[in-house]
């Protein structure tokens, strides 16, 4: 799936929402990554995927993309 792709790539941007949400719960770049690789797409509503997975730490994480040239990252927890 395509999102997923994106995501296991590093081929995102963040918007400054979710940079805000990553600082406040630790999230890096790496840690989405991860999710793209280990994660499965859980719901979809229009353009927007949620796609749940493990971080590096082994920890579940949800991030939220809409896919448009590439995928853009709205938010995560």
């Amino acid at each position: 799936m395509r999102v997923l792709d994106e995501l296991s790539c590093g081929r995102f941007r963040l918007t400054r929402h979710a940079i805000e949400r990553m600082r406040e719960r630790g999230v890096s770049t790496g840690d989405i990554c991860h999710v793209g690789r280990t994660g499965r797409v859980i719901s979809t509503i229009g353009d927007r995927f949620w796609v749940r997975g493990l971080d590096i730490d082994g920890e579940e994480l949800t991030v939220i993309a809409v896919v448009e040239f590439q995928a853009i990252i709205v938010t995560v927890f």
